[in-house]
């Protein structure tokens, strides 16, 4: 399960944004998931809300699944790819290169003002 070490690597770097951010809370944090990265994302959203237990203010975190995009170099077309068919949808060229959706990203991060 490697969704486990992954929400630990996030919530890691969280917390180094929080050592900068002394005065602020940290209050959601926007991921991005590709459907081609191996991460399953309700195990991930599941790892990083155990990991945040015993935290005061736990972190909210959005999970959007991006799907499988490519570039065909035959044709000059971008394109989703659908049930993994890695062939081109106007042309059918197998020269196609993966532009997104094999990865984990962390898009956005919201920054709050602590209450006094």
């Amino acid at each position: 399960m490697h969704e486990l070490s992954l929400a630990r690597r996030i919530l890691r770097q969280v917390e180094e944004l929080r050592n900068e951010y002394v005065d602020q809370h940290i209050s959601a944090v926007e991921l991005e998931v590709g459907l081609m990265s191996g991460v399953d994302p309700d195990i991930l959203a599941v790892s990083l809300q155990d990991e945040q237990v015993d935290r005061d203010k736990p972190v909210e975190f959005v999970i959007n699944v991006v799907p499988v995009l490519a570039h065909c170099s035959k044709c000059q077309k971008d394109f989703q790819v659908e049930h993994y068919a890695f062939s081109c949808v106007l042309c059918g060229s197998t020269e196609i290169e993966v532009t997104g959706g094999d990865c984990v990203r962390i898009m956005s991060i919201t920054v709050e003002d602590l209450e006094v």
